[in-house]
């Protein structure tokens, strides 16, 4: 499966991109795909602790299912005022 992953904030700084392509087996969950992305990105494990994800627009946890075509958001916690 194809699946988009798009980076925010201090997660586009680190991986130097807005967006990367990755492909998944079918089945795969959200932890799959961040064990790939840690893979590619290795400078994303100085904040992975600290990271959000959102599967098509829904904040997810590590156990979410992925679908072919699916948009994966990476972002760091923000806060404002």
């Amino acid at each position: 499966m194809k699946i988009k992953v798009l980076f925010f904030a201090k997660a586009r700084s680190l991986t130097g991109c807005s967006a990367h392509e990755f492909e998944v087996a079918d089945g795969s969950c959200l932890h799959d795909l961040t064990t790939s992305i840690y893979t590619v990105f290795p400078e994303l494990l100085s904040i992975g602790s600290t990271l959000l994800w959102a599967v098509n627009g829904k904040y997810s946890g590590q156990d979410q299912i992925l679908s072919d075509l699916s948009e994966v958001a990476c972002f760091p916690p923000v806060s404002g005022g």
